[in-house]
């Protein structure tokens, strides 16, 4: 995946691709299993996106 060209498509929406962001929202309680927390540890996601509007929605899953 071209994140460049990602972001470039999702202009004007929120992202944030802070490193110490994005590993923070890419966690969720996946650490109360042992198998989901060794599988998963060491994977973040590339960037957030924060739509505010269905329309930001619709084109953000469209990109």
């Amino acid at each position: 995946m071209d994140i460049a060209a990602l972001k470039r498509d999702l202009d004007g929406l929120k992202i944030d691709d802070h490193p110490a962001i994005v590993q923070q929202k890419s966690r969720d309680f996946y650490w109360y299993s042992p198998v989901l927390k060794q599988q998963l540890d060491h994977v973040t996601g590339d960037l957030i996106v924060t739509p505010k509007t269905e329309d930001e929605v619709i084109r953000l899953l469209a990109a």
